[in-house]
């Protein structure tokens, strides 16, 4: 029986009430998810300079880097339940099918002796000396 509608002292007279040890059992595993999260994100914290020394590029454009990232955290969290709804049972498949193809589409592309000269330029791009976004100003 739930206990949440006693008001006052009716909280100690009634036994079923959820004690603190019975909600830390009830929560075990997603505590144990927000563990692995948590190492997840601090070992990550840990290689931030090795990451960005590999990628050769200044604090603001890192910084940008980790944005990018998280704006498409957020805006799949935004998209997800839109997507379920119209979906219904089916969009967890839809997903993954949608995901192998951003993993392998990119890939295929960049083999693809059409798209070499863009390649090369990305490249090119990517192992410049250029620090930041912008060009330089004449100042």
């Amino acid at each position: 029986m739930c206990c949440f509608g006693l008001a006052g002292t009716d909280w100690e007279r009634h036994s079923e009430c959820m004690t603190v040890l019975a909600a830390l059992s009830i929560s075990r595993c997603p505590a144990i998810a927000f563990v692995v999260v948590g190492m997840f994100w601090g070992c990550f914290a840990a290689h931030v300079p090795v990451i960005k020394a590999q990628l050769d590029v200044d604090d603001g454009l890192f910084g940008i880097l980790l944005l990018g990232s998280a704006t498409g955290l957020v805006s799949s969290m935004w998209v997800a339940p839109i997507a379920d709804r119209v979906l219904g049972a089916r969009s967890m498949q839809v997903g993954i099918v949608l995901l192998a193809l951003a993993w392998i589409l990119p890939a295929s592309i960049w083999s693809c002796r059409a798209y070499v000269p863009v390649s090369e330029l990305i490249y090119a791009a990517f192992r410049s000396n250029a620090k930041g976004l912008l060009p330089p100003s004449d100042e």
